[in-house]
């Protein structure tokens, strides 16, 4: 739990919090949405094996939304050129305006 801490407070060091926790593990974890996804399992199953995958699917929306305060936490503690700093921030608004234009294109 004290690392859950210092992660979200932007104690751990800028690259590992962006490269590690904000592109690896982010990948890997939407890896099987993209599968599923791609070999045409949403017109395949039932409402009831669809549960999960919507669970699942919002688990790893939550872990974006705190490995994105985590990222822009360590960028504001990071000491290091400006320059990576506020790459990360933009990189990181970014990712989020994506995640809200992607959720209002479900609805046009």
């Amino acid at each position: 739990m004290e690392f859950v801490n210092a992660f979200v407070l932007g104690r751990v060091p800028l690259v590992k919090t962006f490269w590690i926790y904000g592109v690896l593990f982010r990948f890997l974890f939407l890896l099987p949405l993209f599968f599923m996804y791609f070999a045409g399992y949403n017109e395949t199953i039932t409402d009831a094996q669809r549960v999960p995958i919507v669970l699942y699917g919002y688990a790893v929306f939550g872990y974006a939304v705190i490995t994105y305060v985590a990222i822009w936490r360590s960028a504001d503690n990071y000491t290091g050129p400006i320059v990576w700093s506020r790459l990360a921030k933009v990189a990181v608004g970014i990712s989020v305006a994506l995640e809200i234009l992607s959720e209002f294109v479900k609805f046009l």
